[in-house]
């Protein structure tokens, strides 16, 4: 299956609780309309689910914010439960060195 083009990405590691670890890419698509005032967002967290539904939205925005909170729940959801989540390092990808910003994506005025 071909990825899913996106806007936004970035590359991760999912480690588990019981510390099993899997690559993973986080995305955002671009927003696209369905129909007079329904737009959908395609959205991505491969590695920790198949692939998602496109999240639907009554614009553009509208769409895109919720897709946004859609990953930062599941990651709250997934950090909550004993997971860690690294940045790949753009030069190899098997250095886990880098804790994932949680804060700085998704809380910036409390990073």
């Amino acid at each position: 299956m071909p990825k899913e083009a996106a806007v936004a990405e970035v590359k991760v590691i999912f480690e588990g609780a019981s510390g099993e670890k899997v690559a993973g890419r986080i995305y955002l698509g671009r927003p696209y309309q369905k129909g007079p005032g329904q737009w959908a967002c395609p959205v991505g967290i491969e590695g920790m689910h198949e692939k998602l539904p496109d999240i639907a939205g009554g614009d553009s925005f509208h769409a895109m914010c919720l897709a946004h909170w859609l990953i930062k729940n599941r990651l709250e959801t997934f950090l909550s439960n004993g997971g860690k989540i690294y940045r790949l390092n753009d030069k190899d990808v098997s250095t886990f060195s880098l804790h994932f910003p949680f804060k700085a994506y998704f809380y910036p005025d409390q990073a």
